[in-house]
Parts: C-alpha cells; structure tokens; sequence
C-alpha cells in the first residue's frame, strides 16, 4: 500500500478497531457484532467516511485471513456503516472568482491555481511535476508522481499517468514559471537534488496545506469568496468544461484521470445560472404566447 494508506490503516487500528475488538477471537466476530460496532462508533460522532476506512480496514484483515486459509467467510463484508450525512459539499467556483483570485494571488500560489482549474489535475499531482515534465515544445504536461505529505509517490491509479495539453494561456503561465525555476536552478551553487516545479527554500516540493492556509486562505478570505479546498479546483474544471455541453464527457474522463466514468459524472456539478436560464426559458415558451395572445 502507499505511505498514506499505511498510516491510515494503522491509525485506525490503534485508535478504533483495537480497543474494541482485539481481545476477541475473529472466528468469534459475526457480522452483527460488528453492524453494532459501527452503530456505537456513529453514536459517537465519527463521520460516515471515517466508518468506511474503519470497515474497510476490519474487511482487509478478513479477506487475508481468507486468502491464508485461516477463515472461511468474511464476516465484513456486509457490514452496514450507517447513512451518510454530508457536513460540507465539496464545491466548484465560479469563473468569476477564479479570475478574482488570480488577479490577487502572489506566485507561486497564482500558478498552481491556474494550472488546477485549466488542467484538472490533482494538487499532488500538481506539486509532484517536475520542470522536464512540463514539455514546452510539444505543449504537454507529463503526469507522472504525486506527492502527499511530503511523500513522493506513483500516481492514484493507471489512468492518472498520462499527458494532458497545455492550452495557449496556460502555456504562456508555465513558460514564464519554468523560466524562472530553471534559472534558480542553473544558478545554484550547488546541484539541485530534484527540479521540482513547485518547490520549497528546502529544494522539497511545497506542502499542500502549508500553500492554501498561508497564501490562498488570506487572500480569499479578504475577497469574500466561500470556503474552497485544492479539491474544488479539480471540480472547477470537470463542471465547467462538463457543463458547457461540447466536451465528451469521455474525454473528460481521459482528462481527469479517471479509472471509472460514473466517477468523472459525479464531478460535473449542476452550475445554478445554466439551471436559472434553462427555467426562465421554458418559462416563456409555456406563457409568454399566452401573455401576449392576450395582450398583456
């Protein structure tokens, strides 16, 4: 498993599963010991996506049990974590606060943000490129390594390694920003371990969640724009190329990096003035002709 997988898992082995059941034999576990173990760990105010990776951590110890021939049945496998209730919908900005932000953000908070909502990519994705990976020439970006928490790691799934094309603005954003990377680098005194695109003083690639809470949180803030997270870029982009109707949503699934393409459809959200327009237009066909039939 990844690094992040990992400590997860550990995680919630110390911190849930253990205290609860590790003085019980797992041939001794039923299904129904562990639908009232998820019961009390709601009744406790875990969210429901804590109650998955809890389940899914019991069921992987099953299904190795099972594939060591240690058990027969995995008695995880139809657990129920309970409903899901959904404390903050992840959401997609509006064009108009891209641009807002892009005419305050400072670099290289400025570049990340523009390469997220154009491209679509991950922000690990994003803070995993390195300057060869931004292909000028050809007018690609190779998508290659993902970096969370500070660990360098393959990207989420097969699909994710892929080339995605630089449009024209964009292009001239990542020009200007290799330029200046490369620079820093030819002019270091000493050998640069890794180009990093998007590096910290330390020459490691920038923290995710050091870039959003001290450069971009401020500045949003200051603009009165909502709450977001690196995440809502990627919805940003899936919403707005999905929603304005000429895009295959295939090649936005190929975009995106999607192994699935019910997963790429659950990214493209409704857009409120596309649904507004839509109302006020049938709106008119049904009493406009009646309205001026009468004279009104």
């Amino acid at each position: 498993m990844k690094p992040n997988t990992q400590m997860m898992y550990l995680d919630r082995w110390r911190k849930q599963i253990a205290p609860a059941l590790s003085k019980e034999q797992m041939r001794c576990v039923t299904t129904m010991d562990l639908d009232r173990f998820m019961a009390h760990l709601q009744r406790q105010g875990y969210s429901w996506q804590t109650r998955v990776h809890i389940r899914n951590v019991v069921s992987k110890m099953y299904s190795t049990a099972q594939k060591w021939k240690w058990l027969a049945e995995n008695a995880a496998r139809w657990v129920d974590v309970g409903q899901r209730k959904i404390v903050r919908r992840q959401r997609a900005l509006s064009v108009e606060e891209v641009q807002l932000l892009a005419d305050h953000l400072k670099e290289p908070a400025r570049t990340v943000l523009i390469l997220a909502v154009t491209t679509g990519l991950r922000i690990g994705e994003i803070l995993g490129l390195q300057v060869n990976d931004v292909d000028l020439s050809d007018g690609v970006i190779k998508v290659q390594r993902s970096v969370s928490r500070g660990e360098v790691d393959s990207t989420k799934t097969e699909e994710s390694n892929r080339h995605v094309p630089i449009p024209p603005m964009l292009m001239e954003t990542l020009s200007t920003h290799v330029k200046k990377v490369r620079s820093f680098i030819d002019s270091a005194p000493k050998p640069v371990a890794a180009d990093w695109l998007f590096r910290s003083r330390a020459g490691t690639p920038l923290s995710d969640r050091n870039l959003i809470n001290r450069h971009v949180y401020p500045v949003s803030k200051r603009l009165g724009i909502a709450h977001f997270s690196w995440h809502s870029l990627r919805h940003t982009f899936s919403t707005q190329g999905g929603n304005e109707g000429t895009i295959p949503t295939l090649v936005m699934k190929q975009l995106l990096g999607h192994s699935k393409l019910s997963t790429t459809q659950k990214y493209m959200h409704e857009l409120e003035s596309q649904q507004r327009e839509a109302m006020n237009k049938i709106e008119n066909l049904i009493w406009l002709s009646k309205k001026k039939a009468s004279g009104e």
